[in-house]
């Protein structure tokens, strides 16, 4: 699954918010793994990352604890 997302530029997406979704969110998320171990080497990532920057929220199952906050923002310099 790895080297056919990497070769198609892409990324793999969040098992908890898949639809139907298990837990309240609004849409897909990235894996939060998956640009710390395959970042470089996605296209899709890359760009997403110089475009736009990264959020980083709670994983649904915990956002109770942290009321859905965001934990980490990776922007670009602009």
């Amino acid at each position: 699954m790895t080297n056919d997302t990497l070769r198609d530029g892409t990324w793999i997406v969040c098992h908890d918010t898949v639809p139907p979704y298990p837990h309240d969110v609004a849409s897909a998320a990235m894996c939060r793994g998956f640009p710390d171990l395959f970042g470089e080497r996605s296209e899709g990532v890359r760009f997403l990352r110089e475009a736009f920057g990264f959020d980083e929220v709670a994983r649904p199952e915990d956002r109770s604890s942290t009321s859905g906050q965001r934990l980490h923002r990776d922007r670009p310099p602009r």
